[in-house]
């Protein structure tokens, strides 16, 4: 395999063992944590292996696998079998990762492309995810990662699953992928608003074949939905119970004092803050501390600040904490930092003097 972990937890490649991690003398499986140890194989190459069977080799293949998720396989190899060249494997077992790929497919082709689908039903720990994708994107050229459609819009699957399952580039911006098994279909919600009220939103989707999916080069948004998601209610909650629950509430107690000793209290942030249900989708933490600790920083900045003076402070406080992304390995700090000023802006707590500097109304 070809990333162990250090005894700290640290993910650790072989390629940067010799040069960067030279005094390191004890490795672990991130899959089962037992003790491997690093070697070269005849071609030069570093690699981890066991010194015995990892426990846990056997166990990807589980005798629990639900219906559902081999079915979703099976979808996946009979749309694509009508394309010439392709070479289509299920549970194929990469040793050097210690990994069986749920869909692998490669082209006979002097490129030798290769893609990986992974069908996950089942919500797992974003740590695993980084394991898998980083393992993955060493052996082939890219990885699908698809959530199953029906199980996400039937059950109340929390905004950090969805996180985990994020992935942005520069056509899609942040965007879903999900397979539906009833009408074998891929649908891909797309350009999903960074910052958003949950209970009124739209975004852009996008349902295709997973053959066409396969054969993608861009969408293109005259097949485009636009989905309004909302409730039948939009009124706005009431300000003085939200300020009471959560003044009342244990849980943040040490960060409304964090915030007193910044000068800043509760009942002098904007009322829409706890009123108008707002989501972020970058953040781990409720959207009301975002916003409370940004208009704090805000406060320490100077009259007319910049938009990186404002994220070099957002970066360094620690009662943020941004989403982990694991499919997402750029950095999302730019991208949060000038969502949350463009909102501020809107909402004319802020002047904008130019794409980048910002006058404070505080």
């Amino acid at each position: 395999m070809l990333v162990a972990m250090s005894k700290e937890g640290e993910l650790i490649y072989a390629s940067e063992v010799k040069f960067k991690y030279p005094y390191l003398m004890e490795f672990y499986c991130p899959t089962c944590a037992q003790k491997v140890f690093y070697k070269d194989s005849h071609k030069g190459k570093g690699f981890f292996s066991h010194y015995s069977k990892c426990q846990l080799e056997e166990s990807r293949r589980s005798p629990l696998e639900s219906y559902e998720h081999k079915r979703g396989k099976e979808i996946i190899i009979e749309e694509l079998q009508g394309i010439q060249k392709l070479v289509l494997q299920t549970e194929l077992y990469f040793p050097e990762i210690n990994q069986f790929a749920d869909v692998y497919v490669t082209v006979k082709s002097a490129s030798s492309e290769s893609v990986i689908y992974e069908f996950q039903r089942s919500v797992i720990p974003a740590a695993d995810v980084i394991v898998r994708n980083q393992n993955y994107k060493q052996l082939v050229n890219q990885v699908h990662w698809l959530m199953d459609d029906y199980t996400t819009r039937s059950t109340a699957l929390n905004q950090r699953w969805k996180q985990t399952m994020l992935n942005y580039n520069d056509d899609w911006g942040f965007h879903l992928k999900f397979l539906n098994l009833k009408k074998k279909e891929i649908i891909i919600q797309r350009h999903l608003p960074i910052i958003y009220q949950k209970n009124n939103y739209r975004l852009k989707q996008n349902r295709m074949t997973i053959r066409e999916f396969h054969q993608l080069d861009s969408l293109h948004d005259e097949y485009c939905e636009l989905i309004s998601v909302g409730k039948r209610t939009k009124a706005s909650l009431n300000y003085n119970r939200q300020l009471n629950g959560i003044m009342n509430n244990e849980a943040y107690r040490n960060t409304i004092y964090l915030l007193y000793q910044q000068g800043t209290v509760l009942t002098d942030i904007p009322e829409w803050v706890f009123t108008e249900q707002w989501e972020v989708l970058l953040t781990q933490t409720p959207s009301w501390l975002v916003f409370s600790w940004s208009l704090t920083i805000i406060r320490q900045l100077n009259y007319t600040f910049t938009t990186d003076a404002f994220m070099e402070k957002f970066r360094a406080c620690s009662e943020i904490k941004v989403a982990r992304t694991p499919l997402i390995h750029s950095d999302i700090y730019p991208v949060l930092c000038l969502a949350i000023l463009i909102l501020l802006f809107q909402k004319g707590i802020l002047e904008k003097v130019s794409n980048v500097e910002w006058v404070s109304k505080l």
